[in-house]
């Protein structure tokens, strides 16, 4: 922290970051992935939950931090003020801390990674801000508390996937050190042969948990393009599609320059990381602004593990700070459209139909999904119904990767669908309309044409009647 002046900004900065936000949050309606972790911890006990979160295809330390506040009764919006909280702790720490200039602080604060998709989306994207940045802090002191950035490295580990390259490079760099380079202060060090057991076992137990995930989500792999498709993902997630994605480009190359004459172990890292990324987003998961928000986070912990680990030198650091501001810059307009749409429109209309469902259709009725991915974001505000599955012909509380989906009607006719009411909801779309086209049926509710997410659908009273054979 610099002089009493700039700490007095930057507590401003934050607060107002936090006010911000906060007006951010409270307008976000959760959608379909927000809403699928909260049904899987408030219906699932302990080892229900490690069973059913693998085929998610991500780790459990999200799961298990909104556990508590599940289990306790507190409604899904509580869900989303942790996330908040988890994020403006990020948020703080990089401005209290970071080495870099004030202004550099506020424009990354201001940019849609921070402004908007990590506080906005209750997901375990939150942690990445504040993880990362303790990570770097500790960084250069890495010899000294190794147990606390294997533990950090552990963490980041756990909160998604598309950090695995950032983690991975980061732990064969702690074991080359340990093994091989006798200035690193690890070799031969008995907590060094700790730690870096402690690492392999991590690893470990995150590979052999995830093994498999593919085999019934068949959302994972479901987004293979081109390798330059890989990379253009990375820049329009991160700065979105007004002529400023192309220049991503130019600030990986001057910041592999600036890495490869001052510390190539931290260039290793970063391109590590990099081409994970496009691996991903190659042949597993599809890119997403919190995913390439990511990466950004990866190379800002680079530039701040650099000059934390040596004498300061004011040249270095304006040069980092006004690279560093100029590409945050660049990304404050993608900031601007994000949050506009989502103050304008729901991003989901789950809670529309949650209380539409509560006002409108029985109790003791039927509601039958077309489509059970979307509605998980309405199920998260009706803790005491059931929808029944038309692929599966099952009722259920949150979507089940773990079940094969089958493309043809499992669904059976019962006695209740002659003797109580049914409704039929199927997400806005032809293809869907097909699935029910020999239902007779009447619409009561459609959501807004300008729904942002895929949380839009239709709710139609259906109509079974018993056949002259079963009178």
């Amino acid at each position: 922290m610099a002089n009493k002046k700039s700490l007095k900004i930057n507590i401003l900065l934050i607060v107002l970051y936090a006010l911000i936000t906060l007006c951010i949050v409270f307008r976000h309606e959760i959608w379909s992935d927000e809403a699928q972790a909260w049904l899987i911890v408030r219906d699932l006990d302990f080892w229900g939950i490690i069973k059913t979160v693998r085929y998610e295809g991500h780790p459990l330390l999200w799961y298990f931090s909104i556990f508590p506040l599940a289990k306790a009764g507190f409604s899904v919006f509580s869900m989303q003020i942790l996330s908040w909280l988890i994020t403006l702790c990020g948020a703080a720490i990089f401005v209290l801390f970071s080495p870099f200039s004030t202004i550099t602080g506020g424009l990354f604060l201001a940019g849609a990674g921070m402004l908007y998709y990590t506080p906005a989306y209750a997901r375990s994207y939150c942690f990445f801000p504040a993880l990362i940045f303790l990570l770097a802090m500790i960084f250069p002191k890495r010899a000294k508390h190794p147990y606390i950035f294997v533990l950090l490295l552990l963490l980041i580990l756990n909160t998604h996937i598309i950090l695995g390259g950032f983690c991975t490079a980061l732990a064969m760099l702690f074991i080359y050190e340990g093994f091989f380079d006798k200035n690193s202060g690890l070799y031969p060090k008995k907590e060094f042969f700790i730690a870096s057991g402690l690492v392999f076992l991590g690893f470990l137990l995150l590979f052999f948990y995830l093994r498999g995930m593919t085999d019934a989500n068949t959302f994972i792999g479901s987004y293979t393009g081109t390798w330059f498709g890989a990379f253009m993902a990375i820049a329009r997630t991160t700065m979105g599609t007004f002529g400023f994605e192309y220049c991503i480009f130019l600030f990986w190359a001057v910041a592999a320059v600036y890495f490869w004459q001052k510390n190539k172990k931290l260039l290793f890292v970063f391109l590590a990381a990099l081409i994970y990324q496009v691996f991903v987003y190659k042949f597993i998961w599809g890119a997403i602004p919190q995913r390439g928000f990511s990466l950004l986070l990866v190379l800002v912990f680079c530039f701040w593990a650099e000059l934390a680990g040596k004498p300061a030198n004011p040249g270095e650091n304006r040069f980092v700070s006004r690279f560093l501001s100029l590409f945050f810059l660049l990304t404050v307009s993608l900031s601007v459209i994000s949050i506009k749409d989502d103050w304008l429109f729901n991003y989901s209309d789950g809670k529309n139909i949650a209380n539409f469902i509560k006002n409108e259709i029985p109790s003791d009725a039927t509601i039958i999904s077309a489509y059970d991915n979307n509605l998980t974001s309405v199920l998260a505000y009706l803790p005491e119904r059931r929808f029944l599955s038309f692929n599966k012909g099952k009722e259920f509380t949150y979507f089940h990767y773990d079940d094969k989906i089958s493309g043809a009607n499992s669904l059976k006719i019962t006695p209740d669908f002659y003797e109580k009411p049914v409704y039929i909801i199927t997400p806005t779309g032809p293809f869907f309309e097909t699935k029910i086209k020999h239902i007779k049926k009447q619409k009561i509710y459609e959501s807004d044409e300008n729904i942002l997410s895929t949380d839009a659908v239709k709710i139609y009273r259906a109509y079974f009647e018993r056949r002259a054979d079963e009178r």
